[in-house]
């Protein structure tokens, strides 16, 4: 039986998704810029929504979706560099994660 989750996740949901980031941002570990996987999802609509309901229901994510890489970088204009709340981080995700 399918889940309420994966119930709700259609075509246009997906696309939804996929459209309302900026293709400015940079890509992730999987270096699949949200502009080719934007390609990919108007070509293949079902088969991404197809691909999402699977990773939900079942729970398995292939590995590169589920990593990150961060940097960490100071926050600009903190007096004191040596505590923690100075710095902040950027993280880079899989678009398709």
């Amino acid at each position: 039986m399918a889940s309420y989750h994966c119930m709700i996740i259609t075509e246009q949901v997906v696309e939804r998704a996929h459209f309302s980031k900026s293709v400015k941002k940079a890509p992730g570990t999987d270096r699949q810029s949200l502009g080719v996987i934007r390609l990919l999802g108007r070509s293949n609509r079902t088969s991404m929504a197809g691909l999402t309901k699977l990773a939900v229901r079942t729970g398995d994510h292939t590995a590169v979706w589920m990593h990150a890489s961060g940097v960490v970088i100071q926050k600009p204009g903190k007096k004191n560099y040596t505590k923690l709340k100075s710095y902040g981080i950027i993280s880079l995700l899989s678009c398709m994660g």
